[in-house]
């Protein structure tokens, strides 16, 4: 459920995969844990993420945490 596969480009976000697996955990009873959002690694980071910093970066983080 990282990033860079389920919003590719900023505002168009697909969580078809990722609710599909859960789905499938949930059904068979498998227990799933989570964790950060963003990686520090560029290479694990959609390519819009480049610009993150450059605006309102609270306004951004509250609104990928709200999704």
């Amino acid at each position: 459920m990282k990033s860079y596969s389920t919003e590719p480009e900023q505002g168009k976000e697909d969580y078809s995969v990722p609710d599909a697996m859960l789905n499938f955990t949930q059904q068979n009873r498998i227990e799933v844990r989570g964790h950060n959002v963003f990686r520090e690694d560029p290479r694990f980071q959609p390519k819009w993420l480049d610009d993150f910093f450059t605006v309102n970066v609270v306004d951004l983080l509250l609104q990928n945490a709200k999704t």
